[in-house]
């Protein structure tokens, strides 16, 4: 199989990227890096990357903060085009596993807050009562 710029995609991933959590793009990243060989991603050298303590696709033991890896994907972006912000925005590596997550965002929770904060926002219905002050049922 190979992606619509016709570079070769592996026949274990998976494809399209935008499926993959952040964990696992950071996994293939890795993968894709240390070409398809876990024992290099193991061995990795490269300490000063972003991602090289998720390189596992978990979190490393004694993880302290927040549990996403979407600010340390956006930083490996950066290092990667080492261009004004704007490249980022505009990258066109969408073979990339970490595409998707490259804005330091994840496009799957998209919309979720908004939807939660109109959710929490609406006004529970009214309610009759009886003359015992017991609900009554509407209907």
């Amino acid at each position: 199989m190979v992606d619509k710029y016709g570079n070769p995609w592996p026949k274990y991933r998976v494809y399209p990227p935008e499926i993959l959590s952040p964990l696992r793009a950071v996994r293939h990243k890795c993968l894709d890096c240390c070409c398809e060989s876990s024992m290099e991603v193991e061995s990795c050298p490269v300490r000063d990357c972003p991602l090289w303590p998720y390189r596992f696709g978990t979190y490393p033991a004694g993880h302290k903060g927040p549990r996403s890896v979407l600010k340390f994907i956006k930083a490996k972006c950066k290092d990667c085009l080492p261009e004004p912000r704007q490249a980022v925005r505009d990258c066109r590596k969408i073979c990339c596993p970490v595409y998707p997550y490259r804005l330091g965002t994840n496009p799957r929770r998209k919309g979720q807050a908004s939807a939660n904060i109109a959710r929490l926002s609406r006004k529970a219905p009214p309610q009759k009562h009886n003359s015992e002050g017991r609900v009554e049922p509407q209907g």
